[in-house]
């Protein structure tokens, strides 16, 4: 079960700015939309790798930028 943190609750699902954090998979701040990663945000997970940039209905799109963390190799796009 994750957990859930708002500045702007909406009515039963996640909207705004928040931070949303899966235990054992992943935390991600950043903005939602109706439930959803939307806008942009900062998804880190337990492996370490690290995505910053933009989101449309929970899913990576748009600009970014992501770490790998056992390379140490910086994606951008």
């Amino acid at each position: 079960m994750g957990g859930w943190r708002s500045g702007q609750p909406g009515e039963g699902e996640k909207n705004g700015e928040g931070l949303e954090i899966v235990p054992e998979k992943y935390a991600y701040k950043g903005q939602f939309l109706n439930g959803k990663k939307n806008g942009t945000g900062i998804l880190k997970l337990v492996n370490g790798n690290i995505y910053d940039g933009q989101w449309i209905d929970g899913l990576k799109n748009g600009r970014g930028v992501y770490l790998d963390s056992a390379t140490r190799v910086f994606y951008s796009g």
